[in-house]
C-alpha cells in the first residue's frame, strides 16, 4: 500500500477515513496505538479536537513512545477521552471488577503500570483543556501520578477535568482535593464527579478545595444509603460544597447509583448562585414535596435558564408549583425545560401546557416530555400549546405511547402552526405509532414545516408505515413551493423489511425517501429487516450522485450479506470524492464479518490517494485542496 503524506487528505476527510476504517471494523479502537507507524495512519487526525483513546500501549514495548509522538501532532486537540476500557490501577492491587463487573471492565496485565505511565507521558506531551477519566477504575498512586502529569503543563492549561463513574480507592477523593488546594489546577472551571461515590467527612476536603477555583460547572452525585444514614449531616455538608463554588453557572445532583430514588434535599444553598444558569436535579424522591421551596430558591437566580429535573416521581401537584413560579416572575428568560422519565400523565400534562403559556416561557427553546405516560389525551393537551407556541425549537416526546390519536392531533397543531411556529427538532420515538400514525406525520412537511430532525424509530411501523410516509412527502414534494426541509431522519427499530422474500424485496420506499429529501443528511435504518436490495439502491444512488447532501447512513443490524455490503463498498469506490464527504457509514451487526473487505477499502483508499496526486500533477496543488 503506497506511503500517504498529510497533505494528501484535507481535516475533514482524514477524520471521515478513520471513521469509515473505524466502523468498519477494518481497525478496532483499541488497535489504534498499535497501528500508527503505519504510513497512511501519519495522514490521519492531524486537525482532530478530541480523541477517545481506548487503550495504551505499555511504555516498555516501545509503541508508547510512538503514540505520543503522534499526539504531538495533533496541534488543535482540546479533549482527551480515555474509555472505560482502559486501566491505570496497578497489578499488584487486587482485582477491583469483583466490586462491581457489571458495570465496568478493567485491563489485567502485567502491564498495567506502564500504562499509567503512558498516560502521563500522553498528557504531557501536549496539554489539553479537558480530559476525561470517565468510568475507569484508578488508584491512589495512579490518580496522584495523573493529576501531577496535568498539573506540570505549562501555564495551568486544563479548564475541565471529568471524573464521572470512576472508582476510586477510599482516599481518592481526598488526592483530588488536594492537588487543587495546592494550586496544581488553577484554571479548573468544570469538575464532574457523577457516580462518584464521596464519603461523608470526604465534603469537607472537598469544599476546601472548591474555594482555590473559580467553578463554573459542578456535578456531584450524593449516596442514599448515606442519607438514609444521617440525611440531616449529609444535606448540611452538601450545601456547604455548593456554597463554596459562587461562581457556578451549571449544577448537576443526582443519587449516585442513577437507579433508585434518593431522600436528598436540593440545599438551599442554591439561592447563594446569582449567576446559575442551569440547574439539573436527578433521582430525587423528595423534589415534588420540596418544589414550592426550590421555585423560592430559585427566584433569587435572575440568569436561570435551563431547568433538568429527570427521573424524580414528579406529577401534578409539581406542575402547579412550577405554574404559580412561572406567574410571579414573569421576567425569568426560561430557554430549556427537561422533565424526563417522571409521572406527569395527561393530568400533568395539562397544567404543565397552561404554566408556559405564561410571559416568561416565551423564551422557551427546548421542551422535553419523553416517558411521562403522556398517553393521546396528554399529546392533545400538547397539541393546543402548540397550535399557539411560537418559541420551541426542540421537542422529544419519546416513549408516550400517544399512538394513532396522539400523532393525529399533534400533525394538525403543527400543520396548523406551520407559518409562525419554530419547531426544527422532533423526536418520537417508541411512540405505539401504527402506519396511518406514520402517514400523519408525514402530511406535516407538505406544509413546508421547519422540521430538520426527525426521530420515529421503535415504532414497530414495518414497511407500510415508511412507505405511507413516504408517500407523504413525495406529495410534500409535488407542491414545488414547498419542498420538504428534512436533513436527518432515523427509522431504526421498526421492522421494515418484515416477512419480505430477498427475491421479491420491494425497496422503492427508500428509493422514495433519498429522490424526495434531496436535504437529508443523516439515515438510520439500523436494526431492521432490510435485505441486500435496501444496500443495492442506496449504493446506485451514491453512484449516480443522487444523495449528494447525504453524510450518514447506519445499515448496522439489518439482513445484509457480503454480496451487498460488497455493493456499498463498490459504489464508494466508483465515487470516490462523493464517498468521502461521509463522515459515517455503519455496517457491523450483520450477516458477515466485514472485515473480509478489508483490502477493498484499502484499496479504495489507494485509489483515492493516486487520484489526488494526479489531480494535484495535472492542476496544481491550489487545484488538489479544492478537489
Amino acid at each position: 500500500m503506497p506511503s500517504m503524506s498529510s497533505g494528501s487528505l484535507a481535516a475533514g476527510e482524514q477524520e471521515i477515513l478513520l471513521a469509515i476504517l473505524l466502523e468498519l471494523r477494518v481497525l478496532r479502537p483499541m488497535h489504534i496505538c498499535r497501528q500508527v507507524c503505519k504510513p497512511w495512519m501519519t495522514a490521519i487526525d492531524l486537525r482532530r479536537t478530541s480523541l477517545h483513546v481506548a487503550s495504551l500501549p505499555a511504555w516498555s514495548e516501545g509503541r508508547g513512545s510512538s503514540f505520543v509522538g503522534f499526539l504531538r501532532k495533533l496541534r488543535k486537540l482540546e479533549a482527551l477521552h480515555f474509555s472505560p476500557t482502559f486501566s491505570l490501577r496497578s497489578h499488584s492491587e487486587a482485582d477491583a471488577s469483583s466490586r462491581n463487573d457489571a458495570v465496568r471492565s478493567f485491563n489485567k496485565s502485567q502491564h498495567d503500570d506502564e500504562k499509567w505511565l503512558c498516560a502521563c507521558k500522553a498528557l504531557e506531551a501536549w496539554p489539553v483543556p479537558s480530559v476525561c477519566f470517565s468510568d475507569c477504575s484508578i488508584s491512589s498512586p495512579n490518580l496522584r501520578r495523573v493529576l501531577d502529569a496535568l498539573a506540570s503543563c505549562r501555564e495551568g492549561t486544563l479548564t475541565r477535568l471529568d471524573l464521572s463513574g470512576c472508582m476510586f480507592d477510599p482516599d481518592g477523593i481526598v488526592v483530588v482535593a488536594s492537588v487543587i488546594q495546592g494550586g496544581g489546577i488553577p484554571n479548573l472551571k468544570s469538575l464532574c464527579l457523577h457516580r462518584v461515590h464521596i464519603e461523608v467527612e470526604q465534603y469537607v476536603e472537598m469544599t476546601k478545595a472548591c474555594k482555590y477555583v473559580k467553578l463554573q460547572e459542578l456535578q456531584i452525585s450524593v449516596s442514599a444509603d448515606d442519607f438514609a444514614s444521617d440525611p440531616e449531616k449529609l444535606n448540611y455538608l452538601c450545601a456547604q460544597l455548593i456554597q463554596s463554588c459562587t461562581s457556578l453557572t451549571h449544577l448537576h445532583l443526582s443519587e449516585e447509583t442513577t437507579d433508585q430514588l434518593a431522600a436528598y434535599e436540593v440545599p438551599r444553598s442554591v439561592a447563594s448562585l446569582p449567576q446559575l444558569e442551569s440547574l439539573r436535579v436527578h433521582n430525587c424522591k423528595r423534589l415534588e414535596e420540596s418544589a414550592s421551596q426550590l421555585f423560592e430558591d430559585l427566584s433569587a437566580c435572575a440568569s436561570l435558564s435551563g431547568l433538568e429535573l429527570r427521573r424524580s416521581g414528579l406529577g401534578s401537584l409539581f406542575c402547579f408549583s412550577l405554574k404559580d413560579f412561572l406567574e410571579l416572575h414573569p421576567a425569568l428568560n426560561l430557554t430549556r425545560l427537561d422533565l424526563q422519565s417522571n409521572k406527569l400523565s395527561h393530568e400533568g400534562i395539562q397544567v404543565l401546557m397552561s404554566a408556559l403559556q405564561t410571559d416568561c416561557a416565551a423564551s422557551l427553546r427546548e421542551l422535553n416530555l419523553s416517558e411521562n405516560q403522556m398517553g393521546p389525551v396528554g399529546c392533545s393537551h400538547l397539541s393546543e400549546f402548540l397550535l399557539v407556541n411560537r418559541s420551541v425549537e426542540k421537542l422529544d416526546i419519546s416513549s408516550n405511547a400517544i399512538g394513532q390519536k396522539g400523532a393525529k392531533s399533534l400533525a394538525e397543531a403543527l400543520q396548523s402552526n406551520s407559518s409562525t411556529g419554530s419547531l426544527t427538532f422532533l423526536n418520537l420515538s417508541n411512540n405505539a405509532l401504527d402506519p396511518p400514525g406514520v402517514a400523519s406525520i408525514g402530511k406535516v412537511f407538505g406544509s413546508c414545516h421547519r422540521i430538520r430532525e426527525l426521530d420515529l424509530s421503535f415504532n414497530n411501523s414495518c414497511f407500510l408505515g415508511v412507505y405511507a410516509f413516504g408517500e407523504s412527502l413525495s406529495h410534500a414534494e409535488s407542491m414545488k413551493a414547498n419542498p420538504p426541509s428534512l436533513s436527518v431522519l432515523r427509522l431504526s427499530h421498526n421492522n421494515i423489511g418484515r416477512g419480505v422474500v430477498e427475491g421479491a424485496a420491494d425497496v422503492s420506499w427508500l428509493v422514495l425517501l433519498l429522490r424526495v429529501c434531496g436535504s437529508l443528511t443523516e439515515l438510520d435504518l439500523s436494526y431492521n429487516l432490510l435485505p441486500d436490495a435496501a444496500a443495492a439502491a442506496i449504493a446506485d444512488n451514491i453512484k449516480t450522485g443522487v444523495v449528494s447532501s447525504l453524510t450518514r447512513i447506519s445499515l448496522r443490524g439489518n439482513r445484509l450479506s457480503m454480496r451487498g455490503i460488497h455493493q456499498l463498498l463498490q459504489a464508494f469506490r466508483k465515487n470516490l470524492r462523493l464517498s468521502f464527504r461521509f463522515h459515517l457509514l455503519t455496517l457491523g451487526d450483520n450477516d458477515v464479518d466485514v472485515n473480509e473487505e478489508e483490502e477493498n477499502l484499502a484499496q479504495a483508499i489507494c485509489d483515492y490517494h493516486e487520484i489526488m496526486e494526479s489531480d494535484e500533477a495535472g492542476a496544481g496543488a491550489g487545484a488538489g485542496a479544492g478537489a
